[in-house]
């Protein structure tokens, strides 16, 4: 797509728990731009998980492109409320799949590294609380 083709907007970012989704938001803000396919936007959350279970994943205002090598990525410049490891210096990325319409929390740098490592360094509900805020940054190449 050429340069020509650009949008603005915005969107109502959801939290999805991958087995039960039992949760009320207090804020729900998603901003994006999209130039050609890429898309890079931001999220604001504060959510109460009431019952919810499972892998901790965010929407997306756009489908993810569907070849295996691209991927939703993007980083929490804030977060609060939370129970994350404290090991080493932890930090919350985004990572997820394509053909998607939403991307997945989980927690690095246990070791002062980025790796994400065996599956439970996933943000789950056993990490999220009553009173969940974030502030996130994400880029992905849509379909």
């Amino acid at each position: 797509n050429s340069l020509n083709d650009y949008e603005e907007g915005t969107y109502t970012p959801v939290v999805y728990y991958d087995a039960t989704n039992d949760h009320s938001y207090s804020e729900q803000y998603g901003h994006y731009t999209k130039i050609g396919n890429f898309v890079h936007g931001t999220i604001v959350l504060t959510w109460n998980e009431n019952n919810s279970t499972g892998q901790v994943g965010f929407s997306l205002p756009f489908t993810s492109a569907s070849p295996s090598t691209t991927r939703t990525s993007g980083y929490f410049i804030y977060q609060d409320g939370m129970d994350i490891p404290n090991s080493g210096s932890p930090h919350l990325i985004l990572y997820g799949g394509n053909n998607s319409v939403k991307t997945y929390a989980y927690f690095v740098g246990g070791n002062d590294d980025s790796e994400m490592g065996p599956g439970s360094t996933y943000l789950d509900s056993s990490h999220t609380s009553s009173a969940n805020t974030v502030r996130i940054v994400f880029h992905y190449l849509a379909s």
